[in-house]
């Protein structure tokens, strides 16, 4: 079991290589898709942020509206972090059980830890190694193509939360430049799959890493 932690700044193309890492074998913990789950009608996570953001984000099924939930983020300097110390905990918590799951099947697997805010919140630390990928000053002009030619205040929320592109190429073990073509990144992802097979087979024995213990 290896635990590649996989991050980088909002529009980077992080999701895309991301996919490649999969093509290639690697199993994906999108870090933004638990953070969904633990929004769940009904569950604990549900429970905290309406007790703490109030009914007026639910939409009218009852469920967290993502749109009013962004709008209250921006109305209180201390929403953002709240609502990350509510959620992180139960996204740990999700990743550390499927880790568990996954090393009792394939104890070769390479988990591809996916979390845009991966230094922020320590979760290098519970990584093997970090893959950061890198898009310069790329970044606002993807965005717009992304968003219809306009960066949105969630968006530019978002972006101030992130430590600075240069600081966590400086932490990565590895990065990707994802400023040319896609063949450029693929070739790029290529030669670190490569790399990577050598480093991860020499943790075939590690199956469940000890250290994530401590969130199940």
């Amino acid at each position: 079991m290896y635990i590649l932690g996989l991050t980088g700044s909002m529009g980077c193309g992080k999701s895309s290589v991301a996919q490649l890492l999969v093509a290639r074998g690697g199993y994906l913990l999108d870090s933004d898709q638990m953070a969904k789950e633990t929004l769940t009608m009904g569950s604990p996570g549900y429970q905290q942020v309406v007790q703490r953001f109030g009914h007026e984000i639910l939409g009218p099924s009852r469920d967290v509206d993502r749109g009013r939930l962004g709008a209250a983020l921006q109305e209180d300097p201390n929403a953002w972090s709240d609502l990350e110390a509510i959620i992180h905990p139960h996204v740990r918590r999700l990743q550390a059980e499927t880790i568990l799951r996954h090393s009792q099947e394939n104890l070769a697997a390479v988990v591809i830890l996916d979390e845009p805010l991966l230094f922020e919140t320590g979760g290098d630390a519970l990584c093997d190694l970090v893959l950061v990928v890198a898009c310069g000053d790329r970044q606002l002009d993807r965005l717009r193509q992304r968003g219809g030619s306009v960066v949105t205040e969630v968006q530019k929320a978002a972006m101030a939360r992130q430590m600075p592109e240069e600081e966590k190429c400086r932490r990565a073990d590895r990065v990707i430049d994802n400023r040319g073509s896609l063949t450029d990144t693929t070739r790029q992802v290529d030669e670190f799959w490569a790399w990577l097979g050598c480093l991860a087979t020499r943790a075939v024995e590690q199956a469940w890493p000890v250290k994530w213990a401590r969130f199940m």
